[in-house]
């Protein structure tokens, strides 16, 4: 396995250092009686992702949109470009068409294959359908 990219260090320590922020300043958030879950769940929901996202950015091999030189490819920077706004666009559209949506066009963009793409919107919607509307009883439509 190659070494990451200094770049991928950068971000992966961006992260992790965000991660422990996050989690950190959700310790003084109240409790809420009857073992149901605080204002702290979510903010550490995605404190845990970004420490998991740190350690996979250490440790995959950074093949992903590189030259023959090593150096990272215009195409690829574009379509990385392209997926943040498409993540940014996200609170624009229809709640689970919108999951659906945004997971498939940054699965694709980031050149993930059709068919992994298209499981991976549909778990996302499935999980967030469940997780608010029938866990927590917020309903997404």
């Amino acid at each position: 396995m190659r070494r990451a990219h200094s770049g991928d260090v950068l971000a992966a320590v961006t992260l992790a250092v965000l991660a422990v922020l996050v989690w950190g300043a959700t310790l003084h958030f109240p409790e809420l009686d009857g073992g149901y879950p605080g204002p702290s769940l979510f903010p550490r929901i995605i404190a845990a992702g970004c420490l998991l996202s740190a350690i996979g950015l250490l440790r995959r091999v950074p093949t992903a949109g590189r030259t023959a030189a090593g150096s990272v490819s215009t195409a690829y920077r574009v379509r990385t470009a392209a997926a943040v706004v498409v993540v940014a666009c996200f609170p624009l559209l229809p709640p689970i068409a919108g999951i659906a949506g945004t997971c498939l066009a940054v699965a694709l963009l980031l050149a993930v294959r059709p068919v992994i793409a298209a499981a991976l919107a549909a778990l996302a919607s499935a999980l967030l359908y469940g997780i608010f509307t029938l866990l927590l009883g917020v309903p997404l439509l």
